[in-house]
């Protein structure tokens, strides 16, 4: 497995552990406005990661077509 595609799956399990307790904490109004920005940052990084990894997908001819 790519080293890219390691740390989306690392950076989306870690995520997914914890948005249990970030929906809990929106729904009861508990969480601080640094916990919600770290959240978003998480978010934004694990966003990016994806944008790197699909941009950098290279794109081969099947049949006469481009596929991604």
């Amino acid at each position: 497995m790519e080293d890219l595609t390691e740390l989306i799956l690392l950076q989306m399990s870690s995520l997914n552990q914890d948005a249990g307790g970030f929906v809990a904490g929106l729904l009861s109004d508990d969480l601080t406005r640094d916990q919600q920005i770290s959240f978003g940052h998480r978010l934004v990084d694990l966003a990016e990661l994806i944008l790197e990894r699909a941009s950098s997908t290279p794109t081969m001819v099947i049949e006469g077509s481009l596929e991604r």
